[in-house]
């Protein structure tokens, strides 16, 4: 068949388009979404192992002094030095610990803060996408309206009503058609809970 000659069905179909191109962009988007989700996950399991790694030794450490410690406060004659010396070691093994507490607990910080970075950069995106596909919708729907009278039949008939026609017509037609366009462009209460942190 050929192109139809009705403002409001090719408005209509106009939109239908757009829609579907907008499904498969925000499909692509939500597939990187969770590749993104899963590598964060796979980071922040990295940085654990890494401080047990590191920590390990130092446990170890604590209890070999520990035993010391007791062993020396048994002897009680000449066992004053070797007390100082180990509570001395015990104090760095301490700052030690507490410094690898830190630097875990900031590398968890800042992978958190990348992944909410991401997060913030990908409703960006979207909003982008949706501005775009509106622009190029109305651009299409102006271009539809302005069309010259002789390509529409009741124009033909009655030249001297066109824009009559119009009004009451095709130009309500397509104002309703792209209401419900902008409107199914806002997030719907699905998309935000997606987005928005938990906890």
């Amino acid at each position: 068949m050929g192109r139809s000659d009705n403002p409001g069905i090719l408005a209509k179909q106009l939109v239908s388009r757009h829609l579907e191109q907008r499904q498969l962009l925000f499909s692509l988007r939500d597939q990187r979404d969770d590749e993104t989700a899963a590598a964060y996950s796979r980071r922040l399991d990295d940085i654990e192992i890494a401080f047990d790694a590191r920590l390990n030794p130092w446990r170890e450490e604590r209890k070999r002094l520990g035993n010391m410690l007791s062993a020396a406060k048994m002897k009680l004659q000449d066992a004053q030095k070797e007390i100082s010396r180990v509570e001395k070691s015990l104090e760095v093994v301490t700052r030690c610990e507490a410094n690898l507490k830190h630097e875990f607990e900031a590398g968890q910080e800042n992978v958190l803060k990348e992944y909410e970075r991401s997060r913030d950069a990908t409703l960006v995106e979207r909003q982008k996408i949706d501005l775009r596909s509106s622009s190029s919708l109305i651009q299409d729907l102006k271009h539809v309206l302005e069309e010259e009278p002789e390509q529409h039949p009741s124009k033909r008939q009655c030249p001297e009503s066109r824009a009559e026609v119009l009004d009451k017509s095709v130009t309500e037609d397509a104002k309703d058609i792209l209401d419900d366009f902008l409107r199914s462009l806002s997030p719907n209460e699905n998309e935000k809970r997606r987005y928005t942190p938990s906890g």
